[in-house]
């Protein structure tokens, strides 16, 4: 093997080393970013169920009979479309 050879093997590790770095760094970059965006969505949610008190109050009420009004079905499905997104991330 000559050294040109090995100059050439040495620098595309180098470059290889290089990418590696790059693309991990931006990977963990963006995880930390949906991670971050994620709690910002879980305090969002429980602002609004304070905000909204009143008429969501009755919604983890065991013992309420009557159906859920249009208000607190959205916020419901807003609140289990976040836990399924918590999970999901959480197994990543």
């Amino acid at each position: 093997m000559g050294a040109m050879e090995i100059i050439l093997i040495v620098f595309f590790a180098w470059i290889v080393l290089n990418l590696t770095a790059v693309f991990a760094f931006w990977i963990l970059k963006t995880r930390v970013n949906l991670q971050g965006e994620l709690v910002k969505g879980h305090r969002e949610i429980w602002m609004y169920y304070h905000d909204n008190y009143d008429a969501l109050k009755d919604i983890f009420d065991n013992d309420k009979k009557e159906p859920l009004t249009e208000k607190q079905h959205m916020f419901l499905v807003m609140l289990f479309n976040h836990m399924e997104l918590a999970y999901n991330m959480k197994k990543i």
